[in-house]
């Protein structure tokens, strides 16, 4: 993928296992015993907090794309915490990661069909889908490469800038999800989607 940008240039955070925990619902025995994969992973810290527990996690996000070098440069003026972001930044570059980095986009998941149990997006897709059309491919690879029986955890509910037009694919892809057998739940500022 060399220096092909594959989203808008935001950089990528570092949320961790409690506040993933918290907003999803989610406990660790939620996770156990699951192929996860974490859409919009960022800087990998829930997966690096999770290391000791060995779980089957897959993180997917458009950064893994990008050089070490180029990776660092979206973080240069970076002033808070710069000790734990070079930390961080070095677990992605290392053999000694704590789950498969995976280069991607969620409206273009590289998996074949029916391939997690468990699918995470925390501030990833939909909140920062460029346009409609992105929304309804995020939702559409979501149902594609989820399992039966699993389920997809999704925050927060609403979206990062007020688009009408996104806002509305949003809503026909829960609507239409939920006519393919899905049953749908907000709890709290996230969705839960299992699919039957």
């Amino acid at each position: 993928m060399g220096n092909e940008h594959l989203w808008e240039e935001i950089r990528p955070t570092a949320r961790g296992m409690s506040e993933h925990f918290e907003d999803f619902g989610l406990s660790i025995d939620d996770l156990r015993g699951k192929k996860i994969l974490d859409i919009g992973s960022g800087l990998n810290q829930l997966a690096n907090e999770l290391k000791e527990d060995n779980l089957d996690i897959t993180s997917l996000d458009p950064l893994y794309a990008l050089s070490a070098e180029e990776r660092e440069a979206l973080y240069e003026d970076y002033e808070d915490g710069s000790e734990e972001l070079q930390k961080l930044l070095h677990q992605l570059k290392s053999e000694n990661r704590s789950s498969k980095l995976v280069a991607g986009r969620s409206d273009a998941l590289p998996f074949a069909n029916d391939s997690f149990d468990l699918i995470i997006s925390h501030y990833g897709s939909p909140f920062y889908a460029e346009d409609a059309e992105k929304v309804t491919q995020f939702f559409s690879e979501l149902n594609r490469v989820l399992r039966s029986g699993g389920e997809a955890r999704i925050y927060p509910t609403w979206l990062r800038n007020s688009d009408i037009k996104k806002s509305a694919a949003v809503k026909k892809c829960l609507k239409d999800l939920e006519e393919g057998g899905f049953h749908i739940e907000q709890i709290g500022s996230s969705w839960m989607l299992k699919k039957s």
